[in-house]
């Protein structure tokens, strides 16, 4: 009875306590490893009006897409070779953010209106 206790335990906290274990550096290594898939998706929902994640039970609207497209500038913008305690070697979140806004104009979307917090970033 012990053993499967310590069985069903372990895989219900399995995720976690391997999360745990492992180097903390892990998940910053790769968190941005497959930007260009998210940022395509994204791209592919706003075309299809559909709403972005993170507001999936509301309708599609403009101003939830400007929400999340500024949202992305303004926590990613800054991305690059000192994040995660330096261990970051993906691409800069300037490059990143470049790419999603290109990708948005071969999509032919309307332009973005950028927020009062993003005004001094760059793409």
């Amino acid at each position: 009875m012990r053993s499967l206790v310590l069985i069903l335990t372990l895989q219900i906290t399995g995720c976690s306590t391997l999360n745990i274990l492992g180097d903390p550096n892990d998940f910053c290594r790769g968190m941005f490893a497959d930007y260009r898939a998210d940022f395509d998706k994204a791209v592919t929902r706003e075309t299809r009006l559909q709403p972005p994640n993170g507001a999936l039970t509301q309708p599609y609207s403009r101003e939830l897409w400007n929400k999340y497209w500024n949202d992305r500038i303004y926590y990613m913008y800054d991305i690059g070779p000192k994040s995660c305690n330096g261990t970051y070697r993906g691409p800069s979140g300037r490059e990143m953010l470049r790419y999603a806004m290109e990708k948005r104009r071969h999509a032919a979307l309307p332009d973005l209106p950028i927020e009062q917090r993003n005004h001094d970033k760059r793409l």
